[in-house]
């Protein structure tokens, strides 16, 4: 029987003891014991910055989406629909595109079963994928033009 993860939602095998999206411990596994932060016992939260760098709505371009994400983790998610963390006006770019998901030791971008996907823009060269480590300073692609810049800070890469 599978298991539902309790900070990003990924369905996991059983046999699995950790997320395969975002590497949190399954629900039935003993609870770990939680590592404390250097600030008063308190790990600090992650700050992701989402810039739109390339849209077709041209008035866009430049907007940034702060959001804050508690230590134990957040899912961020991308999309045209309204109940979406960062809506993106974009016909070419899905109602629930794609997710951020971050956890407290890394982020990782999941395409959500776009028709048009999502690409990691690195060095020139455009990679299509459905899962993806991202660091502090990634280009995104979603659908086909709109590019977003992900800066994160807090996330140990």
């Amino acid at each position: 029987m599978s298991w539902r993860c309790p900070i990003c939602g990924t369905h996991n095998d059983a046999a699995e003891k950790r997320c395969k999206v975002c590497g949190a411990y399954s629900p039935n596994e003993p609870t770990i014991p939680r590592q404390e932060g250097a600030r008063g016992g308190q790990p600090a939260a992650y700050r992701i910055v989402i810039k739109i760098e390339d849209v077709p709505i041209k008035e866009l371009i430049g907007t940034t989406f702060t959001v804050e994400v508690p230590p134990t983790g957040g899912v961020i998610t991308l999309g045209r629909a309204s109940d979406n963390t960062v809506i993106i006006p974009d016909p070419t770019v899905s109602r629930r595109h794609a997710r951020i998901v971050v956890s407290r030791s890394t982020a990782i971008l999941e395409d959500m079963g776009s028709r048009n996907g999502t690409y990691i823009i690195s060095g020139g060269n455009e990679v299509r994928v459905s899962v993806a480590d991202i660091g502090d300073d990634t280009l995104v692609r979603l659908g086909a033009t709109t590019v977003l810049r992900i800066q994160i800070s807090g996330v140990k890469q």
